[in-house]
């Protein structure tokens, strides 16, 4: 509700940019004053045309688009294949919205769950376990389905459990909070799967046999024993007492158990050698690193595998289906660390030995699958499998983007973009621009070129990256930045030549759901297609920058080019197809896009008379891993030759990564603040989602910057009561919060009981101090530069950056 509200103060604030301005001031960087002049939009569309054109000639790779995850969605996502695949250069970047958020949830709910995200099925779930989730609560994707469903869930009596530092919007709601040490989610997760499988003994099987890898035989090296003739992974067929590939008509039944032998080499079935793994993970061990308490990991545990109901099935619309009213789920505050992969997996772990994947009442991914529209047959996507029987993601997050899998390219050098996606195939969101090491980093790995141009749509790279030095270093030479943005940010004054007018959310026309993961229903709730509209014309000398793209593709000689992919990412069809020698606007590619979806009587208009479409969602939908033959890894295979690979390439460069990590078994690796020794450094400083605000893009709002400090805890850094109390410290205080490697920020104090004693809060993302947000400039504490910005404090699987801190306080 405060959102919406203050969203009217967004469109009418006096202090946004209004007009296209241009940079007066030679000198760039962080507290530098631009020294705005207004220009024309002739003159800022004639030096668009000019400086990305010489580079379009010379390297388009010398372009980077930059991007961020809180603005209109289909816009900052979608114009990555659209604009960045028209000029022709392989480099985007999200910056802190992507590299903070989920490079490893993303990931692992990519071939876990042919999905984007996962989250409890609350209207069927009985017992739900979150790791630094706030799903079900006033944040994640599809939000306010998410909040009913969490609501109607607690208040018919779900059980819920919440791991996490600070006992805030999702903790405060838990039938139990439990308190962790940030980065140790992982140790305690195996812990809870060595419980289940060792002590309870409570599994599965047919869901093991038949949807995972579980039944795979691995050799000596760690790799599947594959069949002579068909290359397919082997099965043990416990009846007939052989080895046969996998997808054998003649299987009579896959062994999950054991020690055999096939062809004169000792082999076992991937789940034991799971189930054999997962013993050094006790529950003590676990504590011990956690600070979790043994007998409250024993007892989770235990509830949730009991909760599961292994076994049981219900029936919906006329369908018998498995049904494991038991979720467990996991997001930015568990995985933003340089583990995590292997948290991740082991979340999954969780809800696949017992089979909770994606059926009622389980964890789902979403959305995974839709038969499509039933008059037309648009819209269409759904999970297949690989060679080797693998779930590859029919539209993991939208039309065209590489999805996760079990098979990744081979490592190579040199390599062609600063995403570095040669080096490092299983990447996210890269955050190699904003290293302190990049340019070392870059040489190692022979990036060929350096980025001479930016294009910014609504990033604050400044404040949503970690260490500002860090950004202010790579940025600040770049020859030409533009930047479009509703107000003059940090990043904006710091480097921007020009800054262009864009149009609110209030201003402007969208296609939400060609990117389905930020807003779309789950489980058996409808299938909706919504269209975003203006309220109003777009005021002053503001444009939708997708407008002005398509003007200066146009100008640059592209424009054949741009139609070309927007027919193929939009899912344009005959007759309705856009022909690349016309000129179009950007509501016609929409008109084009409803139409060839979802019919003719569908189109644009009708759209925005009706708001929107809605027809009903199948349970072979919701519901889909009963339906589809496609398989998940518990044991990933494809980490072995990987390891090998990766090593090969990296240590002639010198290229230094936990090559451990790259391990086919989730094991539990300590991230850089685990490994700090000093004593001074005695806490964990970390941030968490105010759910007031939405990154760095809210704080400008001034009902919402009222509400903010109407609470106690937006503004100010928290500590535990009892903590704070026995360093003589109390409520209103100033400290200083100072990092392992000397960086530092101070604010107020405010004491908090609901916080692990060893910790330090600070809700992101606070602290402005660009003139362009007067509203937002000198309030809260700007938290990410805390954090390290380089290879080290970086996952070695992904480069998502480590957003914890080991920290030293003291008074101001």
């Amino acid at each position: 509700m405060f959102k919406g509200v203050a969203g009217l103060q967004n469109l009418y604030d006096p202090n946004r940019i209004n007009y296209p301005m241009k940079r007066t001031n030679p000198e760039k960087g962080i507290g530098v004053d631009p020294k705005w002049e207004r220009i024309t939009w002739d003159e800022a569309m004639d030096t668009l045309e000019k400086e990305l054109g010489k580079l379009i000639k010379d390297n388009p790779n010398k372009i980077l688009f930059q991007g961020t995850t809180i603005h209109a969605v289909h816009l900052s996502w979608g114009l990555f294949p659209l604009v960045v695949g028209s000029l022709g250069t392989t480099n985007f970047w999200v910056s802190g919205g992507g590299v903070h958020c989920g490079n490893g949830a993303h990931l692992v709910a990519g071939f876990m769950h042919a999905s984007w995200d996962i989250v409890p099925d609350w209207d069927y779930c009985n017992y739900a376990i979150l790791f630094g989730s706030s799903h079900g609560t006033a944040a994640g994707h599809s939000m306010n389905v998410s909040c009913k469903h969490g609501a109607d869930f607690r208040a018919r009596g779900g059980k819920l459990v919440v791991f996490d530092p600070v006992c805030n919007f999702v903790g405060g709601k838990a039938t139990d909070w439990i308190p962790i040490i940030p980065g140790t989610d992982s140790i305690v997760i195996m812990a809870m799967v060595n419980v289940i499988l060792n002590e309870l003994g409570i599994w599965d099987e047919k869901y093991l046999k038949h949807k995972t890898n579980g039944p795979y035989l691995i050799g000596p090296e760690g790799k599947y024993v594959r069949d002579g003739e068909t290359n397919n992974p082997l099965i043990w067929d416990s009846e007939d007492k052989k080895a046969k590939p996998f997808d054998d008509p003649g299987i009579k039944d896959f062994t999950l158990e054991g020690s055999y032998e096939v062809n004169g080499v000792k082999v076992q079935p991937s789940f034991q050698i799971l189930k054999d793994h997962v013993k050094k993970f006790t529950c003590e061990w676990a504590s011990e690193t956690s600070s979790v308490p043994a007998e409250a990991i024993r007892r989770v545990a235990t509830e949730f595998a009991e909760a599961a109901q292994v076994g049981s099935t219900i029936m919906i619309q006329g369908k018998e289906v498995p049904y494991r009213p038991a979720a467990v789920a996991v997001f930015r505050g568990a995985e933003g660390h340089t583990n995590t992969v292997h948290t991740c997996m082991a979340t999954a772990l969780l809800s696949h030995i017992v089979g909770s994947a994606d059926v009622c009442g389980g964890t789902i991914g979403w959305p995974a699958r839709c038969v499509g529209y039933p008059e037309t047959g648009g819209y269409k996507f759904e999970p297949t499998p690989d060679e080797d029987g693998m779930l590859v993601p029919g539209r993991w997050f939208f039309k065209g983007m590489h999805a996760p899998s079990c098979n990744y390219p081979e490592i190579t050098f040199p390599v062609t973009s600063t995403r570095c996606t040669e080096a490092w195939p299983m990447i996210g969101m890269n955050p190699t621009p904003g290293w302190t090491d990049a340019e070392e980093i870059w040489q190692k790995c022979e990036l060929p070129y350096r980025i001479e141009a930016v294009v910014n749509y609504g990033c604050n790279a400044v404040m949503s990256m970690a260490r500002p030095d860090a950004v202010e270093k790579n940025f600040k030479d770049i020859p030409f930045v533009a930047s479009f943005d509703l107000f003059s940010t940090e990043f904006a004054e710091a480097f921007a030549d020009l800054i262009l007018p864009d149009t609110s959310y209030l201003e402007q026309h969208s296609l939400e759901h060609v990117v389905p993961i930020f807003n779309l229903p789950y489980g058996l709730d409808d299938w909706p297609v919504h269209i975003r509209q203006p309220v109003t014309e777009p005021l002053f000398e503001r444009r939708q920058c997708v407008e002005v793209f398509h003007e200066l593709i146009d100008r640059l000689g592209l424009w054949e080019t741009y139609i070309t992919i927007a027919n193929i990412f939009f899912d344009i069809r005959e007759p309705y197809l856009l022909d690349p020698k016309k000129k179009y606007k950007w509501t016609d590619v929409m008109d084009a896009h409803y139409k060839s979806e979802f019919g003719p009587d569908h189109d644009l208009k009708w759209f925005k008379e009706h708001g929107g479409l809605i027809w009903p969602k199948k349970v072979e939908e919701a519901y889909w891993r009963e339906f589809l033959d496609v398989r998940v890894p518990i044991y990933m295979e494809w980490m072995v030759d990987m390891k090998k690979r990766v090593e090969e390439e990296f240590n002639p460069r010198g290229i230094h990564i936990d090559f451990e990590q790259y391990s086919p078994l989730v094991d539990w690796f300590p991230c850089p603040p685990h490994k700090e020794t000093r004593p001074e450094y005695d806490l964990y400083a970390f941030s968490y989602r105010d759910v007031l605000h939405t990154g760095t893009w809210s704080m400008q709002l001034p009902y919402l910057d009222e509400a903010s400090q109407m609470n106690p805890y937006t503004y100010n850094i928290t500590m535990n009561a009892e903590t704070a109390r026995k360093r003589g410290l109390k409520d209103g205080d100033v400290i200083w919060v100072e990092n392992n490697h000397g960086q530092k920020v101070n604010g107020g104090l405010q004491t908090m009981e609901g916080m692990h004693p060893q910790m330090v809060g600070i809700a992101a993302c606070s602290g402005h101090w660009a003139k362009g947000l007067p509203i937002a400039k000198g309030k809260g504490t700007h938290f990410n530069v805390l954090l390290e910005s380089d290879l080290e404090h970086s996952c070695p699987l992904t480069i998502g950056i480590e957003t914890c801190a080991k920290v030293k306080i003291y008074k101001a």
